[in-house]
């Protein structure tokens, strides 16, 4: 699997977890200064991921959510990525 940088090099593919997806890395820590336990993760279409990330359990506060965007179902490009 490739994992190209659509995002100024922002982005770099780090070694595969045992469930062989890749985990990416933003330039900076994008949850940094969030504090969580627990994390939540939503697929609402082929292309998004959404995670939610809440300190106190998935019913305590809700600290920040990450969206990454793909450009298709393929998940080998990243479009965007964005903390809310």
């Amino acid at each position: 699997m490739a994992l190209h940088d659509l995002d100024l090099q922002n982005f770099e593919r780090l070694e595969p977890n045992k469930s062989a997806r890749y985990v990416i890395s933003v330039g900076q820590n994008i949850l940094a200064g969030v504090e969580f336990d627990s994390i939540s993760v939503a697929y609402p279409n082929a292309t998004t991921e959404i995670f939610t990330y809440y300190a106190g359990g998935l019913s305590g506060t809700l600290n920040a959510t990450v969206t990454v965007v793909y450009t298709d179902a393929t998940k080998e490009d990243v479009s965007t990525v964005e903390r809310t």
